[in-house]
């Protein structure tokens, strides 16, 4: 019933069944639930429910290490942020910094009991963010633009402002970004706490369906080029943080990034 799951996905537990069904856990291929059928049409025989699944992906969680998370920055161009805690969107007086994030899929099929990736409904995305603080969040827009899948995927020790990985540059004038897909827009007023961002269901599924085209996504200004834009920018926490932080009710959550995913179940 199952395919092969990655051993950095499994376990991934942060399932969440809504509505009528409740996933309490998730190790390998053991799910414990309760759930009552879906309606039936007039006259059909055949028993059948649907369920919406949650998928957090979060470094750590679960023994998932399959995320990337970095930042480059062009007065620096060859210098490596890996292994820093936090990351950092800028533009001030031609200092440009952006955000690099890569989630892998791979067993994601699986973890909800599929096995043909394209058949699955992807509902609804959302990227999970913590600010370490934001000097200004009024200034314009945060824009997050996908890289093309024929752009080669950035390693998150080696990459820099001038290449993508050792012996990979990436190509003058810039990154490869997909100009294919429509970037999106978001304000966010992360001044330490976490924020959601809605994540296109069509990115995610396209993803799912061709995990080749999977190169990952970057974080910058909207206007970068702006002379008007002298911050120094948003300071954001990356995989490589602590994993402590405390929520208003005194409990402990995580301020690593984090990849949420809907995907709608028939059984």
């Amino acid at each position: 019933m199952f395919g092969q799951i990655p051993s950095y996905l499994a376990p991934v537990a942060a399932i969440l069944i809504v509505g009528a069904f409740i996933v309490t856990g998730f190790n390998g291929c053991n799910k414990v639930e309760n759930a009552a059928a879906a309606p039936q049409p007039p006259g059909s025989s055949t028993s059948s429910q649907v369920r919406t699944v949650q998928i957090k992906l979060q470094r750590g969680l679960n023994s998932y290490n399959g995320v990337r998370d970095t930042r480059t920055f062009n007065f620096q161009p060859d210098n490596n942020y890996g292994s820093e805690t936090t990351s950092r969107v800028q533009s001030a007086s031609g200092q440009i910094q952006r955000s690099l994030y890569y989630f892998d899929l791979t067993g994601v099929t699986a973890l909800v009991g599929a096995t043909d990736a394209c058949a699955l409904e992807v509902t609804e995305g959302a990227l999970e963010l913590t600010g370490q603080n934001s000097d200004n969040p009024s200034y314009p827009p945060f824009e997050l633009m996908f890289f093309k899948s024929s752009a080669p995927l950035f390693d998150e020790a080696t990459v820099t402002h001038n290449q993508a990985s050792t012996g990979a540059p990436w190509p003058v004038g810039g990154m490869i970004l997909a100009a294919e897909i429509q970037p999106f827009q978001f304000n966010l007023d992360l001044s330490y706490g976490t924020s959601r961002i809605n994540f296109p269901a069509e990115i995610l599924y396209h993803w799912l369906c061709h995990p080749e085209s999977n190169k990952g996504f970057l974080i910058k200004y909207n206007a970068e080029s702006s002379p008007s834009i002298t911050t120094n920018g948003l300071y954001l926490s990356t995989s490589e943080a602590t994993d402590i932080q405390f929520d208003a009710g005194g409990a402990t959550v995580s301020r690593r990034p984090a990849l949420l995913i809907n995907i709608k179940v028939s059984e």
